[in-house]
């Protein structure tokens, strides 16, 4: 998100606050003020999702100013505080929750993911501080601490991290772990930036490859999906053919001539 998007969408929003409870007639209505708190509370779900921490918070605080009682702006700052390991602010949100039995419901809830919340900040500073001490960790470990950064949405330490594993060479087998909690972030150009790595150390990696192939038909890169599936042909030769022909991944490439050429070519090994 670029920064003057950002600076324009907060002073939008911050006219329209004090537009809307300048109004009695909308501050009477509950339901006008539980739609704009909603509406409000997206915005801060899309900065949280991008890892901008304090975006997100000051818009879920302004969708609270609309409307107080809002349980989805709620739910979004309390994720936030657990997030950093907020544990105080996290327990004040339960507390301000329904006292009915659905709140009750809901809090017990909440209150069993502060706990989860708790463990997983305890575990975090723990694997830092052995990375900081010893300059490295085994690869579990490092695994580990990405799973947590991914779960806790700290998009920038998870992508520092990332680069740091892949300028170091890589095991297939090792990959493979790595590979499926990139996946898991759902940012397929960090996907993309993994198998770069990893396929650049082991040119010979026909899977690798293939893998590779397939995240540039996701971004629509033809070009470059094709030009990596040559390598794989190369090195996989008629086998990789077939693999191609069943691979649902590419199925976008059916049509393409290059392509069609590329498994012909490759009847004839």
């Amino acid at each position: 998100l670029a920064h003057d998007e950002i600076a324009v969408d907060f002073a939008f929003w911050t006219d329209l606050e004090g537009r809307l409870l300048g109004q009695q007639e909308f501050v009477r209505c509950e339901e006008a003020r539980s739609t704009f708190a909603r509406m409000r509370s997206a915005t801060g779900d899309l900065y949280f999702y991008h890892g901008l921490r304090e975006q997100a918070a000051d818009a879920y605080k302004q969708a609270l100013r609309i409307h107080p009682a809002n349980g989805t702006a709620k739910r979004g700052l309390f994720e936030l505080y657990l997030s950093v390991g907020e544990i105080g602010k996290a327990r004040e949100i339960v507390a301000s929750l329904p006292a009915e039995e659905s709140g009750k419901i809901v809090a017990r809830r909440l209150a069993d993911r502060v706990s989860e919340a708790r463990t997983m900040q305890l575990r975090k500073n723990e694997l830092e501080k052995a990375l900081l001490a010893r300059g490295g960790l085994p690869f579990n470990n490092l695994i580990e601490l990405l799973e947590i950064y991914q779960k806790s949405h700290h998009v920038r330490e998870f992508e520092r991290l990332v680069r740091a594993i892949t300028d170091q060479p890589i095991t297939p087998e090792a990959f493979i772990p790595l590979a499926q909690v990139c996946f898991a972030t759902g940012k397929t150009p960090l996907l993309l930036s993994c198998y770069q790595a990893y396929t650049k150390k082991n040119e010979g990696d026909k899977a690798g490859l293939s893998h590779l192939a397939a995240t540039y038909v996701v971004l629509n890169q033809p070009d470059n999906a094709l030009a990596t599936l040559r390598l794989a042909v190369k090195v996989g030769g008629k086998g990789m053919q077939e693999s191609l022909l069943q691979d649902a991944r590419f199925e976008p490439l059916r049509d393409n001539t290059e392509f069609q050429d590329l498994c012909r070519a490759t009847e004839g090994q």
